[in-house]
């Protein structure tokens, strides 16, 4: 919108050039307008990634070890993310 206010103020602009502006200035107005619903979603989208969570617990696997079935206890990484 910026620009097209330089263009349109120029001294040395005709009325294409006025036109051009005005084009401009309606695509940057239509485009600020669009942003705000991204813009409120992105706020959403940050208190939802903050809500995250990463934990290490201990989780247990069978296994089979010399004709028999043991269970082995292993580390997991556990990562928690409300959708």
């Amino acid at each position: 919108m910026g620009a097209a206010f330089l263009i349109g103020d120029s001294k040395e602009a005709s009325f294409g050039d006025a036109g051009a502006a005005v084009i401009m200035g309606g695509l940057g107005f239509l485009c600020d307008l669009g942003s705000i619903p991204l813009f409120l979603a992105s706020g959403k989208n940050k208190r939802r990634g903050m809500a995250a969570s990463a934990s290490i617990i201990m989780q247990n696997a069978y296994a089979l070890q010399k004709q028999s079935i043991s269970i082995i206890p292993f580390p997991a990484l556990s990562l928690k993310i409300r959708l």
